[in-house]
């Protein structure tokens, strides 16, 4: 049986460019920081590349890329089974059957079974000579806590990403990520917006501070199915933040006034299908 009433908790922080084993302990650090002030929470959700840092030429990205049964993984698939506590983080991944690279995010359930990952779609252009696009599955992962639709940082500028997931049965959206100053309005506009075009609640924990070219801002935040605002952390620093709420709560809104899931026009959206449909960008 489903637990409905949940609580999640970001855990904002500063990644080392190239430093695995300092971001490590850092995030186990900040996942005691969230389980002491926060004893009920189900889910720990880390940013975008947590375990690595942001920064990484394609020969150092392919250097610290991990499988799904790397070190990293073990190690905090390890603490998700002593705190009996979901984790979900970026990092580096490689495929052991193509050898190619992603930017992706792991689940890891509260027994310390990896559940799977997300391999980051939306590429922005400094990342793709390091990084390969995922692919095109956007998968949903059924738990204990509900169904888990994950999209990671830029992936949440574009609607049919969020769309997807909430059609595929998403109860919540998951959203790591690595958004940098100055777009603050881009993030705090794009994110509420996820939320109130799928009537569902989104969790999005953005890094921290700064690296060598890039600054980050934080502002990681929990929001509600209609948009609004439940917890955000407002200080440019490493920070918690949490909320609890129950994901059926936007079942009786996507049945009332919020009816934009139901009242869709699907036959009318070929042009959104691909190619050769007349869109001025292809």
């Amino acid at each position: 049986m489903k637990k409905e009433t949940i609580r999640i908790t970001c855990a904002q922080m500063h990644s080392l460019t190239n430093e695995k084993r300092k971001n490590l302990d850092k995030m186990k650090q900040l996942a005691d920081m969230a389980l002491q002030k926060y004893p009920d929470t189900d889910l720990i959700l880390f940013p975008e590349l947590a375990t690595t840092g942001c920064e990484c030429t394609p020969e150092d990205c392919r250097s610290i890329a991990e499988t799904m049964q790397g070190p990293s993984i073990k190690e905090l698939s390890n603490y998700a089974r002593d705190h009996s506590v979901f984790l979900v983080f970026g990092f580096i991944e490689k495929d052991p059957d193509t050898d190619k690279v992603y930017n992706s995010a792991a689940l890891i359930d509260r027994s310390g079974k990896v559940l799977g990952q997300y391999r980051k779609m939306h590429l922005v252009e400094e990342e793709k000579p390091g990084v390969e696009s995922g692919n095109s599955d956007y998968p949903v992962f059924q738990t204990e806590i509900g169904t888990i639709g994950i999209m990671i940082c830029w992936d949440s500028a574009f609607p049919e990403t969020a769309r997807i997931l909430a059609l595929k049965g998403a109860d919540y959206i998951l959203i790591p990520a690595a958004w940098e100053k100055p777009q603050q309005h881009d993030w705090d506009l794009v994110q509420q917006a996820r939320a109130f075009d799928n009537v569902i609640y989104t969790a999005c924990c953005n890094q921290v501070g700064a690296e060598e070219i890039l600054d980050f801002f934080g502002r990681s935040k929990l929001t509600g199915p209609n948009g609004q605002l439940l917890s955000e952390v407002v200080e440019d620093q490493e920070a918690i933040v949490s909320a609890s709420f129950n994901y059926m709560d936007k079942e009786p809104l996507r049945a009332g006034y919020y009816a934009l899931l139901k009242d869709r026009r699907p036959e009318t959206y070929g042009m959104l299908l691909g190619k050769g449909h007349g869109a001025k960008y292809e």
